[in-house]
């Protein structure tokens, strides 16, 4: 294949995931996707992506992060990921609501904060998958991992900056806002530092520790998405029908309607969730289970990292296929539970 049709593929595999996300957001929420502010929101978080990369070269030449094997983990990724990114995301998102703060209802603020975190992770996906050899693995895993990891701590950043603007204790849930998203997004990276330096351990490290970060990498995934789907159910909960409506400024690009239209039909969703199970049983198929289970070797705990894929993948089709179903209820006139 040629160079330029190949990066080119490569390019759209990078930014598909992050917008798949933000629509599946978007559609549960009952935002509309030709909203101007969405797409501005993220632009944002794209922008946001820039002084991140100064903030973290600067701090990488100035302090580093240590020489100790979990020590320097730890460091690059709170100092190094977690708090510059989310920190930038937040005042992405601030700048962007700046001149509406009581005005944008709280399913808008939530599905903004959503928007600013796509955008970021849309930039950042180009960054490592474009410049990739195996552009098109490198996709396949961050489109079940770190893409909704950020939309998923962008969820609940959104959710405690609807509680701030509209609550009472804004302090409380301004710095909930920032510290929640830093948290998570630490917990995240970290387990995924520590494994990808284990080839630096003389002989691997002892297995136990191995499954330890891989299996503590997994549980901090799907804390994030669980919790962000509580968060999705909670601002709905929380808003009357009428207020479930649109940004207020409105696109009239054909695509973006297109796109709108598109989403509000169950058919995608479900045709989203059949492709995440085919990713799981491809996934699982190419695992030994009795290899995994004999845990002769740490290596074993990649394994369990695969099967950790494996399971992201199965809770997307049933996220999608969940969404699908709302979405037959809504267009029948029935109160579903999911969202």
């Amino acid at each position: 294949m040629d160079e330029i049709p190949l990066r080119t593929l490569s390019f759209f595999a990078a930014i598909v995931p992050p917008v798949i996300v933000l629509v599946y957001f978007l559609t549960a929420a009952r935002i509309k996707v030709t909203g101007d502010k969405i797409w501005e929101g993220f632009g944002f978080g794209a922008c946001a992506a820039f002084p991140v990369v100064v903030v973290v070269q600067i701090y990488e030449k100035s302090f580093g992060y240590g020489d100790g094997f979990f020590e320097s983990s730890l460091n690059h990724a709170f100092f190094g990921a977690a708090i510059p990114e989310e920190t930038f995301k937040l005042i992405a998102l601030l700048t962007l609501i700046s001149g509406q703060l009581h005005t944008l209802k709280p399913s808008q603020t939530f599905t903004l904060s959503i928007a600013v975190a796509c955008g970021f992770a849309c930039l950042e996906n180009i960054f490592y998958v474009v410049d990739s050899d195996n552009w098109h693995f490198v996709a396949l895993l961050r489109s079940i991992s770190a893409v909704p990891g950020h939309a998923f701590v962008g969820a609940l950043m959104g959710f405690f900056a609807a509680k701030a603007t509209k609550g009472r204790n804004k302090i409380i849930y301004w710095a909930l806002a920032a510290i929640v998203p830093i948290l998570l997004h630490g917990l995240y990276d970290f387990p995924i530092f520590v494994i990808s330096n284990f080839d630096q351990v003389v002989d691997g490290p002892p297995t136990e520790i191995a499954w330890f970060f891989v299996l503590m990498f997994i549980l901090v995934v799907i804390i994030e998405g669980l919790f962000a789907h509580i968060s999705l159910c909670h601002i709905l909960k929380n808003s009357t029908p009428q207020r479930r409506g649109t940004i207020i400024e409105q696109q009239t690009v054909f695509y973006l309607r297109w796109l709108h239209n598109v989403a509000e039909h169950s058919f995608l969703w479900v045709f989203m969730g059949v492709i995440s199970f085919s990713v799981a049983v491809i996934f699982l198929l190419g695992v030994d289970i009795e290899h995994v289970i004999s845990r002769s070797f740490y290596k074993d705990s990649k394994y369990v990292l695969v099967l950790g894929f494996a399971c992201f993948a199965m809770l997307h089709a049933f996220t999608f296929v969940g969404l699908a179903i709302v979405l037959r209820s809504r267009k029948k006139g029935i109160t579903a539970n999911f969202v």
